[in-house]
C-alpha cells in the first residue's frame, strides 16, 4: 500500500514537470518575437 502511494505521488510530480515544460515551450512558440529570434537562429545555423 505503501509502495503504490509513493508511486502515484511519483507519477503526478512527473506530469506536473511535463506540463511545465509544456507550457513554457508552449508559450516559446506561440510568442512571435519568440518565434522570429527562432526563425533567424536556424537561418544563421542553415
Amino acid at each position: 500500500m505503501h509502495h503504490t502511494s509513493v508511486q502515484s505521488h511519483y507519477v503526478s510530480r512527473l506530469k506536473n514537470v511535463g506540463l511545465n515544460c509544456w507550457n513554457a515551450w508552449y508559450h516559446l512558440m506561440t510568442n512571435v518575437s519568440g518565434n522570429k529570434l527562432i526563425i533567424r537562429e536556424i537561418s544563421n545555423g542553415l
